[in-house]
């Protein structure tokens, strides 16, 4: 999944609060589509210094993702590692802080400046919460945190299998194969949409 495709993932309150980490112009009467380019296109430009400003517990967060199966981790495991990233309320003065418009985490703080994307991969009925790197940008990230560029450009993780049967059998199949290996995200199902969990 590239850049574009997980912005257009956000609510509308969510594009624009990164619109204004990056200083593009959001508003209503442009499309959707429209302030994603640019946004994308802002993320982009500003990499090397948004980089360069993180802290290390920031980097190594983005580190994490770099070096993950599918550019992506459960959203748990980021979130034990990583500290807290809660949805973006900003409507609700006493919600819990979340990474607009003032980070409080190494998660929130890479979540705030459009690098990777909390999302659900999988449906309301059977969620699979991640947070995703998307592949546009992880060859430009690993030459910033100097990390061996190994990953070819991924395939966007994907959904569990309709079937919960199936989805037990792959699980099964996975472990007996490969025991040690870490856990990789199912295959998606490209007549789902992902929804974002900022």
């Amino acid at each position: 999944m590239d850049t574009i495709s997980c912005l257009l993932h956000y609510p509308w309150r969510t594009l624009t609060a990164l619109a204004a980490v990056h200083d593009v112009p959001a508003h209503h009467r442009y499309p959707r589509r429209e302030i994603a380019q640019k946004l994308s296109g802002a993320i982009h430009a500003h990499l090397p210094q948004t980089v360069a400003a993180l802290d290390p517990e920031a980097r190594a967060a983005l580190t994490a993702l770099a070096e993950a199966d599918d550019l992506a981790l459960p959203r748990p495991d980021f979130v034990a590692r990583f500290g807290a990233l809660n949805p973006y309320r900003p409507w609700n003065p006493n919600a819990p802080p979340a990474p607009w418009p003032v980070p409080l985490s190494p998660a929130a703080t890479v979540v705030h400046y459009g690098l990777p994307y909390p999302l659900n991969l999988g449906t309301r009925q059977r969620p699979l919460h991640v947070v995703l790197l998307p592949h546009d940008l992880h060859e430009t990230l690993a030459t910033h945190l100097d990390l061996p560029i190994t990953l070819p450009a991924p395939t966007t993780p994907t959904f569990p299998t309709t079937s919960g049967q199936g989805w037990r059998r792959q699980e099964r199949r996975r472990s007996r194969t490969a025991p040690s290996q870490p856990h990789r995200l199912p295959a998606p199902n490209p007549g789902r949409r992902a929804h974002c969990t900022a």
